[in-house]
């Protein structure tokens, strides 16, 4: 029988839908190729216009509180985005000069809203006494008082250069009382400067020593666009270095820091560690299977259909959710893995029947029939158990369900379009031609069937390695008591040493911590309630208070009732100051320097309430947030580093909700996010599993109409998962909100091993579970390494948080693989000896 009669009688015999596919293929396999790259120039397309968010609150879910209340913060405050030029040298003078020259050149620049390297503190000086507590003020009201008495009481003046004293009788002259404030001053902090110094009404951004100083850069609009960011870094970094630094002092060194770079950083961070994943995955991937297949166009047959799908999965992904977040960005490689395994099982078969001496189409037919059946059933377990993490608030979980899934399942249609496609024009113009071939082979081996099922050897000692894998388990269960969740948030973050100079640098003129709770306030009653009420919780503390200090626009602007108070006395200084002046000018002209002292002093006393609108500008920006947006801002900041999660609870749980004035406000803090997150990912991980195991075990059961077989298929990966457990118990891996993603990725990725090897036993017939685990255990075992090497790129990153994801998803995949090939073969057999499995 020729090739075309051999064809027609096996696609007679196939299901009519895989006939129909097969024909479909055959004769439009140019028009295939042609639509998969146009579709794929599509995703392209859309795919470049894909946005990475490295903000950790976008795992979080929309609803929020927390989040909300930080996005409302931030939206307030302009997320106190800045540019930071730290310049440092032993001339303080010289410092001073750098920075005063390079803010002129900047603020030149449209972008930039403010440029500055001290705070005008001129305001507070006119109004110091306003700072002064009423009492104080009152005795220095006494202390003027005493002395206006003494002096009216002993008067010394003269006539015509004759001195002339006039004593009130009864008097007596005695000491005069000391009008010496001191004590006060020091009480609240002498003003020690220079008042001919220009920069005596300026508060520099400088350390102690001085010879550290800081011009802060403060654009206008937003930041939150990297690539606006990184343009603005740009221009300040080329700006600093076309300074002469040596001119100024020749040990002069300039660092730039700020939010604006630490972003930049992170995101380079993130995008240095995909390419190194990438470059190490990849290429683990590619000589993987250079190796096995020893061909370099295989790289090509099933690298081009993946490519494809990678492409067409991304375009959507961008339509429906626009962005990537920390953990999904990777799934840029992971998805190379997942998707590669259908075509590692396509090409496993299509090269078997080619070196068996079938022709293409039978072999097409084998891949597309026997193979497909195999593949269709894992990749409907895989995809549905992706798509079941979308069940989860954890967005950490749903994003990553929605894009593995739509991966996994346009790879399985890429595979089984684009291959065949690929392969017949490969046969076409003869870049495929298989290897050793053995002849022909007859009709029913091209079908799929086994002539002589009797001839296959049972798996010998099966019992010994069931035996062995429940030892195991029962090993394991030692470890998994020992799993604990990591606490310590710091140990999650990307590592940027680079940062770590300029940071403490600038620790050192901003010394408060960054780490703080902000509260949004629209009114200062308001203001002032919540300060009295976050007061009242640092009070109630029994040991030390996880509260360190509040900070507000009265550490400012004294409230209205203090300052009428306080002007209240400083009138009547002011009046005792007047009469003084008056009394040296009728009877001591002369004493000019007690004259002008005096003069001096009523320029303090000659002041009105003072107001929020009448701050600078930088730091109304501070307690008022943007210009127009109205409200306050009050700051909270925190005992100890919120990093350990006992320490942010426990500050979380003191200021969630702040009641005051008969309402509820609520501070927002990147500690209440992380509190939060991690609570619900304990919970939503849980659920997750849950509904993926759930999910596969119903899905199983649909699949082989028989519970037996159903459980069967899931003994591996729960074995797997066990053993995972007990290593990462045993290894001190500890479970966060990055490697949780990946349990119920485990679950689904691991079932496909179990699905391929049972449908080939089930293909074998009796005793073929041994054959099933020399052919398709051995595609089974390379397609898990492929993924494996997927997870393993992350293991090179610099964010720890996803070299433990990577760790962890290597550990779960491995123990499911090896699960796979010998305890659930194994256990088949063993069902089979007792005739326990019908075929």
């Amino acid at each position: 029988m020729n090739e075309s009669g051999h064809m027609n009688s096996e696609l007679a015999q196939a299901p009519v839908f895989v006939r129909a596919l097969v024909n479909c293929i055959q004769r439009g396999y140019l028009i295939i190729l042609l639509l998969a790259f146009a579709l794929a120039y599509v995703g392209f397309d859309r795919a470049r216009n894909m946005r990475l968010d490295t903000d950790i609150t976008s795992l979080m879910p929309d609803g929020i509180a927390s989040v909300e209340n930080l996005e409302k913060v931030v939206e307030k405050t302009g997320g106190y985005s800045s540019i930071m030029v730290v310049v440092n040298s032993p001339d303080p003078d010289n410092n001073i000069q750098f920075l005063e020259d390079l803010r002129e050149s900047v603020l030149q620049w449209d972008w930039v809203s403010s440029a500055e390297y001290a705070e005008d503190i001129e305001i507070f000086q006119q109004h110091q006494l306003l700072y002064v507590d009423v009492e104080d003020l009152r005795e220095v009201r006494s202390r003027f008082g005493n002395r206006i008495e003494y002096e009216k009481k002993n008067l010394d003046f003269k006539i015509d250069d004759t001195n002339v004293r006039i004593r009130i009788r009864g008097a007596g002259r005695g000491i005069p009382p000391s009008i010496d404030f001191t004590d006060i001053q020091e009480k609240y902090g002498a003003d020690t400067s220079d008042p001919d110094d220009p920069n005596a009404a300026r508060k520099i951004f400088t350390d102690e020593t001085g010879e550290l100083a800081i011009l802060n850069i403060l654009p206008s609009g937003s930041t939150t666009g990297m690539g606006h960011s990184r343009r603005l870094l740009d221009e300040v970094e080329d700006k600093v270095a076309s300074f002469d630094l040596p001119s100024y002092h020749s040990e002069m060194t300039v660092k730039i820091g700020g939010r604006i770079r630490n972003r930049v950083e992170e995101f380079d961070a993130v995008i240095n560690d995909l390419k190194s994943s990438a470059f190490w995955s990849i290429g683990a991937i590619f000589i993987a299977m250079l190796l096995f297949y020893r061909r370099v166009f295989a790289l090509v047959y099933i690298g081009v259909p993946l490519v494809v799908a990678f492409l067409c999965t991304f375009g959507i992904v961008q339509v429906v959710l626009g962005s990537l977040n920390l953990i999904t960005i990777f799934l840029v490689i992971i998805l190379f893995g997942l998707g590669i395994d259908f075509g590692i099982h396509n090409l496993f078969r299509y090269e078997e029947i080619r070196r068996s001496g079938g022709s293409p189409s039978q072999a097409l037919l084998m891949v597309c029939d026997k193979t497909g059946r195999a593949s269709v059933m894992a990749a409907i377990t895989t995809v549905i158990a992706f798509y079941a993490l979308m069940v989860s608030n954890f967005k950490a979980f749903y994003e990553f369900g929605f894009i593995a899934g739509t991966g996994v399942l346009l790879s399985l249609i890429s595979m089984y379009l684009v291959f065949p496609s690929l392969m017949l024009l490969a046969e076409k113009v003869k870049l495929y031609k298989p290897k050793n071939p053995k002849g022909d082979l007859n009709q029913n081996a091209a079908e799929g069937l086994v002539t002589n099922r009797v001839a296959n050897k049972p798996m010998s000692k099966p019992f010994v390695w069931v035996i062995g894998t429940i030892i195991m388990c029962l090993i394991s269960s030692v470890g998994i008591s020992q799993v604990r969740f990591e606490d310590d948030f710091s140990k999650l973050r990307a590592n940027l040493p680079q940062l770590q100079p300029v940071k403490d640098d600038i620790n050192k003129v901003f010394p408060l911590r960054t780490d703080r709770a902000v509260v949004f306030i629209e009114s200062l009653e308001d203001v002032a309630a919540v300060l009295e009420a976050v007061e009242s919780i640092r009070q109630q503390s029994v040991d030390v208070s996880s509260i360190e200090a509040v900070k507000s626009i009265y550490d400012l602007v004294p409230d209205k009732a203090e300052q009428e108070a306080r002007l209240a006395e400083i009138v009547l200084i002011e009046e005792q100051i007047e009469e003084s002046v008056r009394l040296l000018e009728d009877f001591n002209e002369e004493d000019q320097k007690k004259i002008e002292s005096l003069q001096e002093f009523l320029t303090y006393t000659a002041i009105g309430e003072l107001t929020p609108e009448e701050l600078p500008e930088a730091l109304k920006l501070v307690y008022t947030g943007v210009s127009d947006s109205g409200g306050y801002l009050v700051y909270i900041y925190n005992t100890k580093s919120v990093a350990k999660l006992a320490d942010a609870q426990e500050f979380v749980d003191d200021i969630r909700e702040i009641s005051a004035n008969g309402k509820t406000f609520y501070p927002a803090t990147e500690a209440m996010i992380f509190v939060d997150m991690l609570n619900l990912m304990k919970s939503e991980a849980v659920t997750s599993i849950g509904a993926v195991l759930v999910t596969l075990f119903i899905m199983l059961v649909l699949v082989y109409r028989q519970l037996s077989k159903a459980v069967l298929a899931l003994s591996p990966i729960i074995v797997g998962m066990i053993v995972m457990f007990g290593a990462m118990g045993f290894m001190d891996i500890k479970l966060n909100i990055f490697n949780m993603v990946v349990l119920p990725t485990v679950l689904g990725i691991g079932v496909d091993n179990a699905i391929h090897i049972y449908h080939r036993y089930d293909e074998e017939g009796r005793n073929g579970i041994s054959k099933a685990i020399r052919t398709t255990g051995i595609a089974a075992m390379l397609s898990t390494m492929t993924t494996m090497f997927g997870f393993a790129g992350m293991l090179s990153a610099g964010n720890k948080g996803l070299v433990s994801l990577g760790l962890v998803a290597c550990i779960g995949l491995f123990c499911c693989l090896v699960a796979s090939l010998t305890f659930f073969p194994a256990l088949i057999q063993l069902m089979d000896s007792r005739k326990m499995l019908p075929n």
